[in-house]
Order: structure tokens, then C-alpha cells, then sequence
């Protein structure tokens, strides 16, 4: 799997593609990418917080603290 950093490029770059050409199949292959990026990028803060409430587990603090920085 890419690293974050090399899919925000990859995305970042496909969207340069689309707002210099403006064509449908550049705005579905745009959309397409960005979907996947979306997901991937939820799936990975969602391994995060799972792994971060895992390692609190019997600790009040840190789940407190987890879920104030959560909520902001």
C-alpha cells in the first residue's frame, strides 16, 4: 500500500490534471481517486483511534483525554 504522502501526491497531482483540462473522464477519474483517498484516509484515522483506546484500556485519563481531544 502507498504511504500517505505518495497517495496526496498522486491525488494532488490527478487533480492538476483535471482543473487544466476540465474534460468528464478527468473529473470521473478525479472523483474516482478522491473517493478512494477519502476512504483510505478514514480507515486509517479509524485504526488510529482504535489502536490509541486499545492501549487505554483501564485507564480513565487517558480515555478521557482521548475522546476531549476527539471532541474537540
Amino acid at each position: 500500500m502507498e504511504t500517505d504522502k505518495t497517495s496526496d501526491m498522486s491525488k494532488r497531482s490527478i487533480e492538476k490534471f483535471f482543473m487544466r483540462y476540465k474534460s468528464d473522464l478527468s473529473s470521473k477519474v478525479y472523483k474516482g481517486v478522491a473517493n478512494i483517498y477519502s476512504a483510505e484516509l478514514s480507515r486509517v484515522k479509524d485504526e488510529y483511534y482504535k489502536d490509541k483506546i486499545a492501549d487505554a484500556e483501564g485507564n480513565t485519563r487517558k480515555l478521557y483525554a482521548i475522546t476531549s481531544d476527539l471532541l474537540g
